[in-house]
């Protein structure tokens, strides 16, 4: 997925949307599909072995790890690790 990602990312100029869907289980996994130039991050393979609780927390050890960085938005990450 995160091959995939870059992939787009890179041939369309982060010039348009992209759903990172896939191996998705955790915050970091959410932070590397941003960075790799993902906008949106799809959760369902992680819903079915952790719960719909994944949800809540993805999002809490997200703001985790929007507070450790130098960004001030989720939006702010895309595509980071292209540059």
């Amino acid at each position: 997925m995160l091959r995939i990602v870059r992939d787009i990312y890179t041939d369309t100029n982060g010039k348009i949307s992209i759903n990172a869907c896939g191996g998705i289980c955790s915050a970091e996994d959410a932070w590397s599909a941003l960075q790799a130039g993902a906008t949106t991050i799809q959760l369902y393979t992680g819903l079915i072995y952790r719960g719909p609780g994944l949800v809540a927390h993805v999002n809490r050890e997200l703001n985790k790890l929007l507070e450790k960085s130098d960004y001030k938005s989720i939006q702010e990450v895309t595509g980071t690790e292209h540059n």
